[in-house]
């Protein structure tokens, strides 16, 4: 299926979600003040805190939107009043609902943010941890050098064929694959990015093709590409191998 921009329908609540399912939630950083303002009440006092220290005006707004709308979001999914919910960490910081909320037939709620520049998404699924990972789409002069550093040799010689013009994209479908995966793992950049491999050209299916040289492992694992603007791109990634998109909606601003 496609998961572009056309996917993404403006919704204000979410549908019901089953075991087995992700919902997408794109939403704009880039409010107006008097609707930061709004949703930064429904922030704790340490979000507040923790918002205060970014040195720059953007970044400030930008972690007190997107925190109040992860509050909102998750107190929809669980039927709990915004004041409720509450935030366990795993040791590498990654935020999960509070254990004690944490009660549903289908599984227990997971959820994973991601923004580039003031485009955010939310993968919000019942189940294994999951990942997901966004970028705003931009040209990268230096993409086969970069490649080096941080992808596998595989990777790197799909990245060197294909022509120039589509280098910059093949790039980033690379790099939000690999960033989802290990955000799903909970190990963030302690997994080295060479130690998995994925599918990046453009006319390819999106999915792991190897996880430290195990195919079967991979096939272990869910990845799915979308694209939430028309000048980004994403993937959501799962330990769970049947997982699939079934909604993908937009957070209207004045929300």
């Amino acid at each position: 299926m496609d998961f572009g921009p056309k996917a993404f329908v403006t919704a204000r609540q979410p549908a019901f979600l089953a075991a087995g399912q992700v919902h997408l939630w794109r939403f704009n950083l880039a409010l107006a003040e008097s609707r930061v303002a709004a949703l930064e009440r429904l922030l704790t006092d340490e979000e507040r805190q923790r918002a205060e220290r970014f040195r720059f005006p953007k970044h400030r707004r930008r972690f007190k939107v997107r925190r109040a709308r992860l509050r909102r979001l998750v107190a929809a999914y669980q039927g709990l009043p915004t004041t409720q919910v509450a935030f366990d960490y795993t040791p590498r910081g990654k935020p999960q609902l509070a254990a004690h909320l944490d009660r549903h037939d289908d599984g227990p709620l997971a959820f994973n943010l991601s923004d580039s520049e003031d485009l955010a998404v939310i993968a919000v699924t019942r189940g294994p941890s999951l990942g997901v990972d966004v970028e705003i789409l931009r040209e990268m002069p230096d993409a086969l050098g970069i490649s080096k550093s941080f992808f596998a040799s595989a990777e790197r010689d799909v990245l060197a064929k294909v022509p120039e013009g589509q280098r910059s994209h093949t790039f980033f479908n690379c790099w939000t694959r690999k960033e989802a995966y290990i955000k799903a793992t909970g190990d963030g950049l302690s997994v080295p990015l060479d130690r998995f491999t994925v599918t990046l050209h453009p006319d390819s299916p999106c999915c792991f093709e190897e996880i430290d040289g195990d195919a079967e492992l991979a096939r272990a694992w869910s990845l799915i590409a979308f694209s939430p603007l028309p000048d980004a791109v994403g993937a959501v990634a799962s330990g769970r191998p049947d997982l699939q998109i079934s909604g993908c909606f937009a957070w209207p601003d004045d929300d």
